[in-house]
């Protein structure tokens, strides 16, 4: 299950990773939305369940509301018990440093204004001028500053997690996109660390229509098998 701030995506898989069923429907209330989860899920024969969820969540397995969606800026969603294995840390509240040319815009994010999702997410487009991301050109500016505060993240991530590779998805992330946000990643990592080929490193998502984050699901759900087999 991929649970979005603006849609989820649950599907089935076996264990070689091949998608059996698929469907998605808008994120609304969380009573509706999960109610749609159970009654999809309900049809199939679940051996495990890989969850990646729009958070912060809470992963201290420890704690007493391990695995709740905890304060968001998702109306309706602060201290919802969804349960299960989560896979990364929440990174779009991130602060970044304003660019220069972007220092009237005060963010869309309604907790903290100009974090990473305040300033870089898809809607972001339409906040600054009524125009969507889809419909505005590669050559406007407001490219250039969405890929300065993406490559920030990259950064971040990269000394942080020392992945070898992050791959960058969404609905406004083309091509044309990805390769501002290498070019402001090379200008502001200045060669810190070696991370190899940068059409490599930092690259879009290998399957299609959305199918990285499914595969990524399964891939949680088949290590939690696992675990539970070698208990």
């Amino acid at each position: 299950m991929e649970a979005g701030g603006t849609k989820f995506v649950c599907a089935v898989g076996d264990e070689n990773f091949n998608v059996i069923d698929q469907t998605q429907f808008p994120t609304t209330t969380p009573d509706e939305t999960l109610a749609k989860v159970i009654r999809y899920f309900k049809k199939f024969d679940i051996d495990a369940f890989g969850i990646a969820s729009f958070g912060p969540i809470d992963v201290d397995k420890n704690s007493e509301t391990y695995g709740w969606i905890i304060k968001t800026p998702k109306k309706g969603w602060s201290n919802i018990d969804f349960l299960g294995v989560m896979g990364a840390p929440e990174f779009g509240h991130i602060k970044v440093k304003r660019h220069r040319d972007d220092l009237d815009f005060k963010g869309i994010c309604s907790w903290h204004g100009d974090c990473l999702e305040g300033v870089a997410s898809g809607p972001t487009f339409e906040a600054r001028d009524g125009i969507e991301g889809r419909q505005t050109p590669i050559n406007d500016s407001k490219w250039n500053i969405i890929a300065y505060y993406v490559a920030q993240a990259v950064v971040d991530l990269t000394v942080t997690f020392r992945p070898t590779k992050v791959v960058l998805d969404g609905g406004v992330c083309t091509p044309e996109f990805i390769a501002k946000v290498r070019a402001q990643f090379t200008l502001l990592f200045n060669n810190y660390l070696s991370v190899g080929s940068l059409e490599k490193y930092i690259t879009a998502p290998e399957i299609a229509h959305n199918g990285s984050a499914t595969f990524g699901d399964f891939v949680l759900a088949k290590k939690a098998l696992d675990e539970k087999d070698n208990i």
